[in-house]
């Protein structure tokens, strides 16, 4: 690798990660609806009743997805999936077989349950946390409380940590829609620290343009979820190089599928960002877009 072109390399690793982990809050504010959640208790991985009442494995596959193609119609998922409760190591072993046989969604709960691990925060940050929440309303006694118990949960976690990564390709890749929307989101679970990602620039390469080919598989389908994901990422330019006709388009598409998700300040920005003479291109690019993906 020439010289000036490490020195540029190293420069947008750090933004490489800020910027997923904005584009992950960002996307977040556009979903909400049904919570999903797996429990652990005596060594025995126990569905909630939400689980319990929704679809099974297969609602999360290409085929599945793929179905909402010939209704043409914009979609968000309304489901929260949250990594399972209990000791790391034992869901880990529970869930291993089935997500080495090809069920994308077991995969894609170990990979959240050693995130959740990765990224417990530490004495301080956790103090500020616990602040945070009780200005917020919240018993500090309750968020320690959670903390602890995740703390507790994840000390059996240190020897898959570095792995994490590979649970969320393979979700991902099986068609798990959650997964591959949050794959675009934490490019430092896929890619590793600045060290690694040094190592292998490629895999860098490659990565951004399995990102950007999940996110537009979804949004071709209808995905509002996707959309955010991809307006916001031609608004930062890490994923993609930054366009702003392209992020407001999306942002438009958005707005036109799902009135009320996006705030009119958010949308008046974004159009501060776009160079006058070229309005009336994004607005033509959000018409055919929303024609391609979501008019019925």
């Amino acid at each position: 690798m020439k010289r000036s072109h490490l020195v540029t390399f190293v420069l947008i690793l750090g933004a490489v990660a800020a910027v997923g982990y904005w584009l992950e809050r960002r996307a977040s504010r556009a979903s909400s609806g049904l919570k999903v959640g797996t429990s652990m208790t005596s060594g025995t991985l126990n569905p909630s009743v939400e689980t319990l009442n929704s679809p099974g494995p297969a609602s999360h596959s290409r085929g599945a997805a793929s179905s909402r193609t010939g209704l043409r119609k914009a979609y968000t998922l309304t489901e929260s999936v949250f990594p399972p409760s209990g000791d790391a190591a034992q869901v880990i072993e529970k869930l291993k077989p089935l997500a080495l046989a090809g069920d994308a969604r077991s995969a894609f709960l170990i990979f959240l349950k050693l995130h959740e691990c990765a990224r417990l925060p530490d004495a301080r940050a956790q103090a500020a946390l616990a602040d945070m929440s009780v200005r917020a309303g919240a018993s500090r006694e309750a968020v320690n409380g959670s903390h602890e118990r995740r703390r507790i949960e994840c000390t059996s976690s240190s020897d898959f940590l570095a792995d994490r990564g590979k649970w969320l390709e393979m979700a991902a890749a099986a068609g798990d829609e959650q997964a591959q929307l949050l794959y675009a989101s934490v490019p430092e679970a896929v890619l590793g620290g600045s060290a690694q990602m040094l190592k292998d620039p490629e895999k860098t390469v490659q990565y951004k343009a399995t990102a950007l080919r999940y996110l537009n598989d979804l949004a071709s389908r209808g995905s509002t979820d996707a959309m955010m994901r991809l307006a916001g990422a031609y608004e930062g330019g890490i994923i993609v190089a930054p366009d702003p006709v392209k992020a407001y388009a999306y942002y438009l598409v958005v707005d036109r599928a799902k009135p009320g998700v996006i705030s009119s300040y958010l949308m008046d920005s974004q159009l501060a960002k776009v160079p006058p003479g070229r309005v009336g291109e994004a607005r033509d690019l959000a018409r055919r877009i929303y024609a391609s993906c979501c008019s019925n």
